[in-house]
């Protein structure tokens, strides 16, 4: 390759990189969020069985799709809560006192650290009580930002829940996070799958090969139902489960399959490549995912970098 064609492909990789990001602070900060018109419409308040209640979180967007899924779960007139939604948000906090109907709070289960998640424990801790008179606990696994929530304790893989006849069992499932966990319900074998998994199209990792290995560990389980982060109800749990996965190992073949065709390639043009036709809302997601792809094929060796950013093929 020429020393011309190198600087070009570097300066459409580092300008395109830079104005990317700048676009993408000012859409957070200025564009409203809209949600995409092509999801399953979801009620504010739906009860999945007689103990487990979905409530909405009233945050639509792109990424929260019709918004954050929270579960009121547990029988007679004690419920623990599955993540907390966004903060200061009291059309949630009135939509979570119906969905309550007198019922009380012993626990926010928080699946993951990002904010549509966690970000709501402070207002939930400030006008819900649980039995007892006290503010509810907040419990997620470990992780830096455990230090901002109010009341919050560290959970681990294996953690058993248990209140009523009712047991959530912890299963470690990191790779959206380094602190992600799902929850399975073991006597109605319901997966809470947090961000892990989705009810509609796919979600973004911190670690490939960590979310790799999640899935796999929750294709193990005997969980008949998901209930997802996002989305509406998975009904068949193994399959998409199995979804995932194909999707993902898909994703890693063309991957490979690209840079061995053109010889040396970058993230920028593989994304492009892949991704033709893309939103411009989610194209930074979808650049992350390559970034994160490429990251598990070099540490598997698959691939081998050179230069700045480039990517050559090794084996398969």
């Amino acid at each position: 390759m020429d020393l011309w064609t190198l600087i070009r492909r570097y300066f459409d990789f580092f300008y395109t990189c830079i104005t990317g990001y700048i676009y993408f602070q000012y859409a957070k900060r200025f564009i409203k969020k809209k949600p995409r018109d092509d999801l399953t419409p979801l009620e504010d308040i739906t009860r999945i069985s007689p103990n487990i209640v979905r409530v909405l979180g009233q945050n639509p967007g792109p990424f929260t799709l019709q918004g954050t899924n929270t579960y009121l779960v547990g029988s007679g007139t004690k419920r623990l809560l599955i993540d907390a939604g966004e903060e200061n948000n009291m059309r949630y906090i009135y939509k979570l006192k119906e969905a309550l109907d007198g019922s009380t709070i012993e626990g926010i289960i928080c699946t993951h650290w990002h904010h549509d998640h966690t970000g709501g424990c402070a207002s939930i801790r400030e006008h819900f009580r649980t039995a007892d008179g006290k503010k509810p606990p907040v419990y997620k696994m470990k992780h830096i930002t455990n230090k901002k929530i109010i009341g919050c304790q560290n959970v681990e893989d294996g953690y058993a829940f248990r209140q009523s006849g009712l047991t959530l069992r912890v299963i470690g499932t990191r790779g959206h996070t380094s602190d992600h966990i799902s929850l399975f319900y073991e006597e109605e074998g319901v997966l809470f799958s947090g961000d892990c998994i989705l009810g509609e199209g796919t979600t973004i990792f911190e670690n490939l090969g960590d979310y790799m290995r999640s899935l796999k560990k929750l294709l193990e389980l005997p969980c008949k139902v998901i209930c997802p982060g996002h989305g509406p109800l998975i009904n068949d749990a193994k399959a998409k489960i199995e979804e995932y996965i194909e999707r993902r190992e898909k994703r890693e073949k063309q991957v490979l399959d690209f840079v061995r065709q053109v010889e040396r390639a970058n993230p920028l043009e593989i994304t492009r490549a892949l991704y033709k036709g893309l939103p411009k809302t989610v194209r930074a997601a979808a650049f992350v995912s390559i970034q994160l792809h490429l990251r598990k094929l070099l540490d598997e060796g698959k691939l081998r970098k050179t230069g700045l950013v480039d990517y050559v093929y090794i084996c398969s």
